[in-house]
């Protein structure tokens, strides 16, 4: 009997530690997809030349305009802009997907179900304009300039907002999903307006008011 309960135990003991080294593998595999989709996602990317040309045959960029990529978020005051810019400009169903098209400067325009899904969006400036039915899942906006504009029908789904300024600008029927936003900025009464989860509610910066407008409206 003392034999048999030997047996049973170690064999207990067996099962037990193969499950934990189980559920450290799984977690480990699916730790290792997440980098691995990330990276996948970044090698998808163009580059900023490649994404020049597709936005010549868009008709976004001029045949004649050589945008280079500026060193900070660009402004509406910039004595001489250089970057990619969109200016009093429609934009409707252009596949802007997996671009680079860093520190961007929108002014005053309008894009409808336009697909910016998994574009590197790094510091642009989003002021004064209207997005609807736009979509931005995956894309990275960190450290962008969101303020004074009309969301709409928009996907930031597993967008990254991290270090953004939300405030002053109208949101419905939004889906934030999975989004970063930790350090984004935004004021209680607007976010009591959108559907974000706790973490996310933890990682935002709240503000106490909206601050003063951006220039260029």
């Amino acid at each position: 009997m003392k034999s048999t309960y030997r047996i049973l135990t170690l064999i207990g003991f067996g099962l037990f530690f193969g499950c934990g080294n189980n559920q450290s593998k799984v977690q480990s595999n699916a730790d290792n997809q997440e980098i691995v989709a990330s990276e996948n996602q970044s090698e998808n990317r163009k580059t900023f030349n490649e994404t020049i040309e597709i936005l010549r045959e868009l008709g976004i960029v001029d045949e004649h305009q050589n945008p280079i990529k500026p060193k900070t978020i660009p402004q509406y005051d910039d004595k001489d802009p250089a970057g990619l810019s969109i200016i009093r400009t429609g934009l409707e169903n252009k596949d802007l997907s997996n671009l680079d098209m860093q520190r961007t400067f929108f002014n005053r325009s309008e894009l409808v179900e336009c697909n910016f899904k998994n574009t590197d969006l790094r510091e642009s400036n989003l002021c004064w304009n209207d997005f609807i039915k736009v979509n931005f899942s995956g894309a990275d906006l960190s450290g962008g300039d969101l303020r004074a504009s009309i969301y709409e029908n928009v996907y930031f789904t597993g967008l990254n907002l991290s270090g953004t300024d939300l405030r002053r600008s109208y949101f419905k029927n939004c889906d934030f999903t999975s989004a970063n936003m930790s350090g984004a900025k935004l004021t209680r009464d607007a976010g009591k307006m959108l559907a974000l989860s706790d973490k996310q509610q933890q990682e935002i910066d709240w503000q106490e008011n909206e601050g003063e407008e951006p220039n260029g409206g």
